[in-house]
């Protein structure tokens, strides 16, 4: 017991001041507030911002279901999080209805930007999902009555994401307010493009795509689909589809029901909708061939994410992610090749000094459970990489001219502030505070004077650019508009301001003369341009095509051959407001809303309330609601049940299933309970995991039987064997690396429950102590066959001598080294070695046989509850379980696999929902051994083959390994040729 204690007392203390939670961070207070349809939970701070968002989600409840004809029959749970410094939301409708925003307002154009209130958009987005996905009529209604909130009994959930997610972006669309992505140049331009290359066919938008436009398909599709019904079929066509499918007991019957509301299939439909989409931007393409194209040199042929753009001197520097390996910072020197100078996390966003080098704001995991921006630098090149902030929340910092202090955009609650900091990150003081929610976008710092000019977000006026002065500390406008201009840069003069605005509808770059106001466009493309900064002689920008962004330069000062309307007051759509007090006002800047831009369009959906329909006007907006300590129960209890059977020649189990975790996941549990009626014997498990203080907690019980019968096929012994688990697990999480600390008690019993004529055996007992510490930097991106690089390391202890009454006697050390070498393409090469040691008596180890590394929880998110202890079996392509030479105290495996793509097929079926992602290959060569004493095996048992995988994607969105490998066991002795299937990963 004491060389078992001291390791834990060790842990304990590394561990001590660790705070463990994954989901929501531990250190937060939660309050509730409950109105008539909600339970609205919230952290401290958010008090203010959750009495302000109750009645806009009454008025969003009132129109959502009226516009489906549907009322979900239990109050919706809402939380709302500043644990993010992104944008997003999320919906639940199993077990419960509950629905996570994030209140950070988006800061840049990125398909997000077209909002007027951003807690009412995303809410109208998520609360559309709710009604539904919970709209449940007929037979399948009936069956919840019996069954809960089962999985399995919510029709609308099982259909492809583009109707699910297509729906609720067009629910968030108002074309009247330009609000919502519906209606946005920038989805307009994603579309645009994907109809000139031609539409993804139905079959491939039914599953999901790692191919460009990859998860912004579904989207994207689904929202001009829902468009194109509603023009051509009007609003209840869109009604029929949704009320028609939610009485299916059959899933997948997407085919069947457009039949039903458009008597034709979902195929012709199709074919309309692509013709709908050439007629919708046919006039718009033509107009801009017309005015003559002015494009530039493509610099880059990848695709898929690109931006921001820098430059320096001639340099670019560009932010890239191809979709295959990590994303990185790279620059292109003259006309070279890019390399890679930096990689970096995902949505990094970068500035350039030309003493300095670079300044980096990159999103990390803050205490486990948050997601912050931080402010990084590095030299030109690269070196001297270097963190300044933790947990600062900056989301995009500049230097000064000088390069001696760094001004930055610090997010908290949905409001910014500007911070002037020293070089080192340290603050010096607030420059600015924001009083109504204003955003502040990507800045750029005069290289003459002491002001900087950013894109802003201003309530009621939309996105403009701004002058913000240093030294008197007041915000200029510049324009003012309804158009989008963002990504501001200064010409290396600073006579002149570079930025990308969609004044005619199409994203292209623009020249915004400071002296004289005069504003001149620079290119004029198809898709969409972006983040433009000169580069000497050269314009460089990125610029949008169907395989997604790409740099592209062109001559700096050459205007593009179209007539335009050279003055900033002249733009075309939108409305403008006055900016707050804190902006100095100019007699030069228009601030009227064009009257023609207060009609309604006429192909409004009713939805949003911008047409015909009498919608109630927000009430009680001043009236605060009583707030309560958060409770998990109310959400924590059952809501479903599963039966569950088993019937064969010895066993006849019956008995049922369910799982459950409230709407913060501080529990989760899940447990089955069966009775064997022909053994006599109950059998079941059950699993709770606490995610609340530290550490996470994970407590886990569970009982099978083993059967025994004589030589005339009777059964004369039935054996229990009853496991519990007790496991502290501690997760050190960032966004490249994770490490988890694993503290378990196990105890396992076997022991007679019911002989017949033979002597009861002996109770056999293994009291298990056990640690481990894992560490994980494998990737896996969107084109990836595999995880494509990183390493994946685990060292186990185990003691199954703790209490000196195990049967099996002994202690167990196991060493793991996974490792992804990327090397061209998609081509990877992984490495596993596995060491294994026992001492006295413990459990052995066996080689042989297929194993699947499928050993990961649902519950938790990041692998925390993966199963590490107790493991003795691995797998030794080409030679069967059991053999006695391939079993032993001591254990040694080698695997080395070369992963190569075969083909990208992303095409399926809609019934029955299958279809194929990708196939690739994989040629292996597995060497492992046994022994009991000694230093190591005697004879190494070796393997070598080649599996054929693929990835395939079931019931439209979940997607399945699968792999059909042959193996030759090169042992003369023990080998063998073997053929198997398996579901789920190698290593």
């Amino acid at each position: 017991m004491s060389r078992w204690l001291l390791p834990i007392l060790l842990l304990w203390a590394i561990c001590g001041n660790v705070e463990a939670g994954v989901y929501h961070d531990p250190d937060l207070t939660w309050q509730t507030i409950e109105t008539a349809h909600f339970r609205i939970h919230y952290h401290n701070g958010e008090a203010a911002l959750a009495q302000r968002f109750w009645p806009k989600a009454e008025h969003i409840y009132e129109q959502s279901c009226k516009y489906l004809d549907w009322y979900p029959r239990e109050k919706t749970d809402v939380v709302l999080t500043d644990e993010f410094d992104l944008s997003n939301g999320y919906t639940r409708v199993f077990p419960y209805d509950s629905i996570i925003l994030y209140v950070s307002a988006p800061d840049a154009v990125n398909s997000l930007e077209t909002y007027d209130d951003w807690l009412a958009l995303v809410f109208r987005h998520e609360f559309l999902h709710v009604v539904h996905l919970s709209m449940v009529r007929g037979v399948p209604r009936g069956f919840q009555r019996v069954f809960g909130r089962h999985p399995l009994l919510f029709p609308n959930a099982y259909q492809p994401r583009w109707v699910i997610e297509g729906l609720a972006t067009y629910a968030e669309t108002d074309a009247r307010k330009h609000v919502g992505r519906g209606q946005s140049s920038y989805f307009n331009m994603m579309m645009r493009m994907e109809s000139l290359a031609g539409l993804k066919p139905l079959r491939r938008v039914n599953q999901p795509i790692g191919s460009w436009p990859a998860g912004d398909v579904p989207y994207l599709y689904g929202v001009f689909f829902f468009e194109f019904v509603h023009d051509k079929y009007g609003d209840k066509a869109i009604k029929a589809m949704v009320n028609n499918y939610s009485d299916n007991l059959v899933p997948f019957r997407i085919n069947s029901n457009a039949f039903s509301v458009f008597h034709e299939g979902l195929p012709a439909l199709w074919n309309e909708y692509a013709a709908w989409l050439k007629q919708k931007y046919g006039p718009q393409v033509a107009s801009i061939k017309q005015a003559g194209l002015r494009v530039g040199d493509n610099l880059t042929g990848q695709g898929y994410q690109a931006g921001p753009l820098r430059s320096l001197g001639r340099r670019i520097y560009f932010y890239e992610f191809n979709g295959e390996r990590h994303p990185a910072i790279k620059v292109i020197d003259g006309t070279g090749p890019a390399r890679t100078v930096l990689e970096v996390n995902p949505h990094t966003r970068f500035s350039l000094h030309r003493d300095k080098g670079l300044l980096l704001t990159e999103p990390e995991i803050c205490r486990n459970a948050r997601l912050y921006f931080d402010i990084y630098r590095a030299d030109a090149d690269g070196g001297n990489y270097r963190r300044l902030t933790h947990c600062g929340r900056y989301r995009y910092a500049i230097w000064n001219g000088k390069g001696d202090r760094i001004i930055a955009v610090h997010n908290d609650l949905g409001n910014n502030q500007l911070d002037l900091l020293d070089a080192n990150g340290k603050k010096l003081e607030t420059l600015w505070q924001s009083k109504n929610k204003e955003q502040i976008g990507q800045m750029s710092m005069s290289p003459l004077q002491p002001y900087l000019v950013a894109s802003v977000w201003r309530a009621h006026a939309g996105w403009n650019l701004e002058k913000f002065d240093l030294q008197t500390r007041t915000w200029t406008p510049l324009t003012q508009d309804a158009a989008i201009e963002a990504e501001p840069q200064f010409t290396p003069d600073g006579q002149a301001i570079l930025y990308s605005a969609d004044y005619d509808g199409v994203y292209n770059i623009y020249r915004y003369d400071l002296a004289t106001g005069k504003r001149t466009k620079l290119t004029n493309v198809l898709g969409g341009a972006f983040f433009p900064a000169q580069a000497g002689d050269r314009l460089a920008y990125i610029g949008y095509r169907e395989k997604g962004f790409d740099v592209y330069a062109l001559p700096a000062n050459t205007p593009a051959p179209v007539v335009a309307d050279t003055t900033v007051a002249g733009k075309a759509k939108g409305q403008a407001a006055p900016v707050s007090d804190s902006v100095a006002k100019t007699p030069a800047a228009s601030m009227s809303k064009p009257a023609a831009d207060q009609q309604p369009s006429d192909k409004t959906s009713t939805l949003t309330g911008t047409s015909a329909v009498p919608v109630k006007p927000i009430t009680n907006t001043d009236k605060v609601l009583p707030s309560r300590p958060y409770s998990p129960w109310p959400s924590l209890v059952p809501r479903y049940w599963s039966p569950y059977f088993l019937v064969d020649s010895q066993r006849t189990q019956l008995g049922l299933s369910t799982s459950g975790f409230d709407v913060l996941q501080r529990h989760t549990y899940g447990a089955a309970l069966a009775y064997d009626f022909k053994n006599h014997v109950a059998v079941g498990n059950a699993d709770y995991i606490y995610d609340g203080l530290w550490p996470l907690l994970h407590v886990g019980i569970s009982r099978d039987t083993s059967l025994y019968i004589d030589n005339k096929n009777n059964l004369v012994r039935v054996r229990a064997n009853d496991d519990a688990i007790l496991e502290a697990i501690v997760p050190f999480l960032s966004l490249e690396h994770n490490w988890f600390v694993h503290l378990a008690m196990i105890k396992q019993t076997d022991h007679d429950i019911w002989n017949n004529g033979v002597p009861r055996l002996q109770d056999v007992h293994n009291d298990m102590g056990a640690v481990a510490l894992r560490y994980n930097s494998a990737k896996t991106y969107p084109l990836s066959v595999s995880r494509s690089d990183g390493r994946d390391v685990r060292l186990i202890y185990e003691d199954s001598d703790l209490y000196g009454n195990s049967y099996n006697k002994g202690q167990v050390t196991v060493g793991e080294w996974r490792e992804f070498v990327p090397l061209w393409g998609e081509q990877v090469l992984a490495l596993r070695v596995v060491e294994g040691h026992g001492q006295h008596n413990p459990s052995p180890f066996r080689l042989g046989g297929i194993q699947s590394d499928n050993t990961v929880l649902s519950a938790i998110a990041y692998g925390v509850t993966e199963k590490l202890f107790n493991k003795r079996d691995y797998s030794l392509r080409g030679y069967s379980e059991g053999h006695s030479q391939l079993i032993g105290k001591n254990m040694r495996l080698i695997s080395a696999e070369y992963r190569f793509p075969i083909a990208r097929i992303e095409h399926g079926w809609m019934v029955p929902p299958f279809g194929f992602n990708q196939v690739h290959g994989t040629l292996f060569y597995d060497a492992g051994g046994v022994w009991n004493s000694g230093n190591g095996p005697q004879h190494y048992y070796r393997g070598v083959g080649f599996e054929l995988n693929a990835d395939l994607d079931v019931f439209y969105n979940i997607r399945l390994h699968t792999s059909l490998g042959f193996a030759k066991g090169l042992d003369k002795t023990l080998g063998e040729d073997k053929v198997y299937l398996r579901v789920g990963a190698q290593f």
